[in-house]
């Protein structure tokens, strides 16, 4: 599994909007079945938030989505205001 909180890692060129490729992408080809990736540019305190919470589900034995989708409502719950802290992130893989 491979978490990138960098900027826009699941986001595809303009000119490739019919194509899957991305840094999200190239991970998976490079043999990671799983990649946690963003789809727009998100601050360090919610890149770390939204790492936090999802390692801490992962540690106690959850699948990659669904441990990326409980920290993701977790924060949206605290956060309903501020989605900029919370949706960006996605999940690809199995």
């Amino acid at each position: 599994m491979a978490h990138l909180s960098a900027c826009s890692t699941g986001v595809t060129a303009h000119r490739l909007a019919d194509e899957f490729v991305h840094i999200t992408a190239a991970f998976q080809l490079c043999g990671y079945r799983q990649v946690v990736g963003t789809l727009w540019r998100v601050t360090d305190a919610a890149a770390e938030a939204v790492a936090g919470a999802f390692h801490a589900r992962r540690a106690a034995g959850l699948p990659g989505a669904q441990a990326l989708t409980e920290a993701l409502l977790g924060l949206r719950d605290r956060y309903p205001a501020t989605p900029t802290r919370w949706a960006a992130h996605v999940h690809t893989g199995v």
